[in-house]
């Protein structure tokens, strides 16, 4: 079995929804302490060619576990189809039904976990499913966690997951090389390999210089749902 262990995405750029889409599980890391500047609650889409952050409201520390970061209420929702309508309203392949399937029963998961914030990002992910038709499998870290996990840190603590999940294969992004992820799992009986994504280029609403990364709305309304499809459905380039 394979496995990502990733932090949770709000609009996830395409390098995400790829592992999302091909790992037999994804961990959600939600044992970690929050990183206010990470795209946890947040993510960039283009404004007249111009990145411009889409954040949800959270009532949280900045130092606390992503555990127990609870979003503002649920009125940021119909704030953002607003924002996200009016910077793709004249995209090619623009919309409202898509941006409808994304948010669909997220106020209702936000009302029933009391405005839990990761839970509210797992109904995202089976709503991405829908979009791009296939059907995620993942667990919180929280849920798995004991003593045996929470003494380790940093890259052995994702070793730990690792064994715990009875996983054989982890596959990291590229910055793993550097958090010395190879190092954690070596003598584990667990296998590493790096994603190396190579983002698609496509024509961008409002700019000649293409922009990569940003939240997946843009390949979506730019590209369309069929071929977006089938870029996410593309193999992952997994190397040493």
């Amino acid at each position: 079995m394979n496995t990502v262990i990733s932090q949770p995405r709000y609009i996830p750029a395409l390098n995400y929804i790829a592992r999302l889409c091909y790992t037999d599980l994804f961990v959600v890391f939600d044992t970690v302490q929050r990183q206010p500047r990470e795209p946890h609650n947040r993510n960039r889409l283009l404004c007249n060619g111009e990145p411009k952050w889409v954040t949800v409201p959270i009532n949280a520390s900045s130092r606390a576990i992503i555990d127990e970061m609870k979003m503002a209420g649920a009125e940021w929702i119909q704030q953002h189809k607003d924002t996200i309508r009016n910077y793709y309203l004249h995209a090619p392949y623009f919309d409202t039904t898509l941006m409808d399937i994304y948010y669909q029963g997220v106020e209702d998961s936000l009302i029933a976990s009391d405005y839990d914030f990761t839970d509210a990002m797992l109904q995202t992910y089976r709503n991405m499913g829908v979009l791009f038709d296939f059907e995620p499998k993942f667990i919180r870290a929280s849920a798995i966690n004991d003593e045996e996990i929470d003494q380790y840190f940093g890259p052995e603590k994702l070793m730990a997951i690792c064994k715990k999940i009875g996983a054989d294969l982890y596959i990291s992004g590229p910055v793993g090389r550097e958090y010395g992820v190879f190092e954690a799992f070596r003598g584990s009986g667990i296998d590493v390999l790096i994603h190396e994504y190579t983002h698609p280029v496509y024509e961008q609403t409002g700019t000649n210089d293409f922009v990569p990364y940003m939240g997946f709305f843009d390949a979506l309304f730019n590209v369309g749902r069929e071929k977006l499809t089938e870029l996410i459905h593309q193999p992952l380039n997994l190397t040493k």
